[in-house]
């Protein structure tokens, strides 16, 4: 039996791992962790509450798709509940507000009833993301016989690739705040419209409008943990607390897989290493000199973020009505950077979550953070400084949620230190390499140029987020496993 040890429990890594085990490899999961899952976890406060570490909402799990198959050959759907998120996103400025709805015909109708002037760009758009979409989709999926129909595909691609989502709207509409609205929620790939791949930018965005979003009931944590024990049930071996330390390499092969586990040094010996840790922890820390990959060194980072996760002693549904899923709140600049930046306010109460009672709420403040704004801080001015952001976000949500504060029962502030933490990537980056348009046509290569049998997966191999860490772990290792059950 083939041995394969995975380096972290990210949804990739264990989308990879049960994918193996049922292939019918033997499967070790090493996570320097308490839990597993990387950004696809929960925690509970007690006595009410269990905080949603990273999901606010993934892409549909119901059309007939890669993701769609991954997860069904795993079981996902008998055992775990996607629970439809009502709206795409809400954006709440100084003079008005708009509320983007899933559904290509009724976000083009929104969208033209609130920017008349723009009636013709906006159709314009939308035809656009339409011809990128079926080109993407479409190119890999296509015979021999549709030769034609390829060159077609590939000339829309070649038109768009080096193109960033900011230059393309610029030139399609004039309307400011339509363009900020087009915008409201890009923290979840970049911080920067301009630096950000239009083709990138389209096939996540139209994804979500075309298809709708979706959240697991109970956290994400359920499928974090569902996942895991696929591996075990077949077998294999899922190790928390336990922090990989090196990687041996012999003729240009990964041999053994070197770990410390409450003090213990462990060893595993590996036909295969996949790695969802970040390529610079594997080439500067994990692996012998002579290995290391110096493309890594070409590449731009992503960003990170700063989340607050709150709890209420109330249900803010009940409280207050019906409200956005997920707020964007555009923030007046001021001398301070952290508090001029935009945030977004996720609204669990607004669903079936399942990640409270029904008395209570949970919720979620996320905005873009840089380490350089925390790194340097001492501890009694890093917790100054979170409480001070929290303040701030707090105040300025009271204009949608009246008095809200009084009804906070916790509030704990993640910034870029706190995810630099968990994740061990170099600044807490969250979503992998940056999409810029280059970096997005020349993907990091989800197979290791030095080492033969060392593989990457998770958002450094395919980009960010819950559905392209899912769609990692499978394209990472397809040739291992053959093809889906």
């Amino acid at each position: 039996m083939k041995s394969v040890v995975i380096i972290g429990a990210g949804l990739g890594g264990l989308t990879s791992g049960a994918l193996l085990a049922k292939a019918g490899y033997h499967v070790t999961v090493l996570e320097q962790h308490t839990q597993v899952g990387g950004c696809a976890t929960t925690y509970p406060r007690a006595p009410h509450f269990r905080a949603e570490v990273g999901l606010h909402m993934m892409n549909s799990p119901f059309e007939e798709d890669t993701l769609h198959d991954v997860l069904a050959s795993l079981g996902v759907f008998e055992v775990i509940e996607f629970v439809e998120v009502p709206e795409f996103f809400s954006l709440h400025y100084e003079g008005g507000s708009f509320t983007m709805p899933f559904g290509v015909d009724e976000a083009i109708e929104a969208m033209q009833e609130a920017f008349p002037q723009e009636r013709d760009a906006i159709a314009q758009m939308f035809a656009d993301f339409a011809t990128i979409e079926e080109a993407l989709n479409g190119l890999g999926k296509l015979s021999w016989q549709d030769i034609f129909k390829a060159f077609g595909y590939i000339r829309t691609i070649l038109r768009h690739y080096k193109r960033d989502a900011q230059s393309y709207i610029d030139d399609l509409f004039d309307d400011p705040m339509l363009k900020k609205m087009l915008f409201a929620n890009v923290a979840y790939y970049h911080d920067k419209p301009q630096e950000l791949s239009l083709l990138y930018f389209v096939m996540a965005q139209y994804s979500f409008i075309k298809y709708g979003g979706y959240f697991i009931k109970g956290g994400s944590q359920v499928l974090s943990n569902y996942l895991a024990s696929i591996i075990e049930a077949h077998g294999g071996e899922v190790r928390t607390k336990t922090l990989v330390t090196a990687i041996d390499v012999q003729n240009t092969k990964a041999t053994l897989v070197r770990a410390k586990h409450k003090g213990n040094t462990l060893s595993f010996q590996a036909d295969w290493v996949l790695s969802n840790a970040s390529p610079h922890d594997v080439y500067g820390t994990l692996l012998p000199r002579d290995y290391y990959d110096t493309s890594i060194d070409k590449l731009q980072n992503s960003i990170s973020l700063l989340t607050i996760y709150l709890g209420f002693t109330v249900n803010l549904k009940t409280h207050y009505g019906t409200r956005p899923y997920t707020i964007g709140i555009a923030v007046p600049k001021c001398d301070d950077a952290l508090l001029s930046r935009d945030f977004g306010f996720t609204d669990y109460a607004q669903i079936e979550s399942g990640l409270c009672g029904e008395h209570h709420s949970v919720g979620t403040i996320s905005m873009v953070g840089y380490i350089q704004e925390w790194e340097h801080l001492d501890e009694a001015t890093y917790e100054a400084t979170k409480q001070k952001v929290l303040a701030h976000t707090l105040e300025k949500l009271d204009a949608y949620y009246p008095d809200i504060a009084r009804y906070v029962a916790f509030a704990d502030v993640g910034t870029p230190r706190t995810m630099r933490r968990y994740l061990h990537t170099p600044h807490g980056e969250v979503y992998g390499f940056a999409p810029t348009p280059m970096q997005v046509a020349r993907r990091f290569s989800f197979h290791s140029k030095t080492v033969k049998n060392l593989r990457f997966v998770g958002a450094w191999s395919f980009g960010g987020g819950f559905s392209p860490a899912i769609m990692s772990g499978y394209n990472s290792i397809k040739d291992l496993v053959k093809k889906l059950s």
